[in-house]
């Protein structure tokens, strides 16, 4: 069986603290980016609980054992989960704000789990999901939505974007969550995302805000010059996805570009069916 886990972005980011177990609670809507995404093959074979994973894409995702689709598997095990060869093909740039992992690793725990010798039900799955990490639920839903908590506790949202183009351009850097984390400072957003997407678009750019925006641009030089990029083709909104470093742009036609104009970064363009 051969999965798609999609990327997303985030409309909106606010960062409204630290919680007594270390996460944080977010106030964002999630937009699935189906355009863009990363190709999972299980391949299901005889015998007890036995998984591999081979990694291609040209792309360092780290050690294998430490890869959530690898984790999805161990949080399975006492369900009885089949043997399987899985072969995962990147496409989604990693360490880049768009939830590349977390989406490799919540596909490969719902498919999986559906083939458990011990029946693991909803709300089983939505526990472990959340033990995958924060934005994996998200994935479990897969369209738009207003994310709180930590992520987990969701709503499905309209947005007015349906055809609209997504250019999506990330940066040759990588962001640490934990070290973005440290560089908030203390003035966040005080709207909250699901009023300020309820405005008109035209009126998003002034008041649907990432908190990681600014302080991540100043650290990093290459997410200023991109959003300084993406501002001159006059996206109807552009901004920061999660952490960074990738930055996107909405449009109401394809977006055109001078060859070379985000030179050295990962280019995407996909319509919005949303």
């Amino acid at each position: 069986m051969t999965l798609y886990p999609n990327a997303k972005v985030n409309l909106g980011l606010r960062v409204l603290g630290e919680r007594p177990d270390g996460y944080h609670d977010i106030d964002t809507v999630f937009l699935p980016v189906v355009g863009l995404h990363d190709v999972l093959t299980l391949h299901l074979l005889p015998g007890g609980p036995a998984c591999t994973l081979e990694v291609g894409g040209g792309v360092d995702c780290g050690a294998v054992r430490d890869n959530l689709i690898v984790r999805a598997y161990e949080l399975l095990r006492p369900y009885a989960p089949p043997a399987v060869r899985m072969e995962l093909r990147k496409q989604i740039p990693v360490g880049a704000g768009l939830g590349g992992g977390s989406a490799d690793g919540a596909f490969a725990l719902a498919a999986i789990a559906q083939r458990c010798q011990r029946a693991v039900g909803a709300g089983l799955l939505a526990e472990l999901v959340l033990e995958l990490g924060s934005d994996c639920p998200f994935f479990l839903l897969n369209r738009p939505a207003l994310g709180r908590g930590r992520g987990e506790r969701l709503r499905s949202v309209s947005v007015p974007i349906a055809g609209f183009w997504l250019l999506l351009v990330t940066p040759p850097v990588h962001v640490s969550t934990g070290w973005a984390f440290g560089q908030l400072e203390g003035e966040r957003s005080p709207i909250p995302v699901d009023e300020a997407i309820a405005k008109p678009l035209n009126e998003w750019q002034g008041l649907l805000l990432n908190d990681f925006q600014c302080p991540i641009a100043r650290a990093i030089p290459q997410v200023a010059e991109v959003l300084e990029r993406m501002a001159t083709l006059a996206p109807s909104y552009y901004a920061l996805s999660g952490s960074g470093p990738s930055v996107y742009g909405l449009f109401p036609q394809h977006p055109e570009c001078p060859e070379g104009f985000f030179s050295g970064c990962h280019v995407s363009v996909t319509q919005l069916a949303w």
